[in-house]
This record gives C-alpha cells, structure tokens and sequence, in this order.
C-alpha cells in the first residue's frame, strides 16, 4: 500500500504489508492478525495499484509442517 493510501486509510501505527508474491494475474498476501479487520481495503488497493492483478488471497491459517499445503481465502477481493 502506497503511504499516503495507508495513512488515510488504516489506522495509526498498524504495520502494512510491504511485499506479497505473485502468480500470473493472483497476488497471495500474508496479512497480520491486526490487519484481519482491514483485509478488503489491503485488497482493493492492492488491486488499485496493480492493473496486472485481478485476484488478491490472503492465507488463512499459519501451517505447522513443511510440505502440508495451506489454506487460503478466496472471498475476499476480484477485479
């Protein structure tokens, strides 16, 4: 999120993410709990600023062994 976006936009001092990995047109966040309440803003401007993405999924739980694959949620954000 762009610095101005973010301090018009959330909250005094919450730590915004400052890289998400890219698929073709998915961008895959890691958001922090404390930023849960915002995800669908993070999205939109995710998707604002980037006009390659079209789908942003955040995962959804922490995973605990190597090789299990994670869960990710897909309601949150498409162009």
């Amino acid at each position: 999120m762009a610095g101005p976006a973010r301090q018009r936009l959330l909250p005094p001092g919450a730590e915004v993410p400052s890289s998400f990995e890219t698929v073709g047109h998915i961008a895959h966040l890691n958001l922090r709990d404390e930023l849960l309440p915002y995800k669908h803003l993070v999205g939109q401007v995710l998707l604002d600023k980037n006009p390659n993405i079209r789908t942003v999924v955040n995962k959804a739980r922490a995973r605990h062994i190597c090789y299990q694959p994670y869960r990710l949620s897909f309601d949150q954000y498409q162009r």
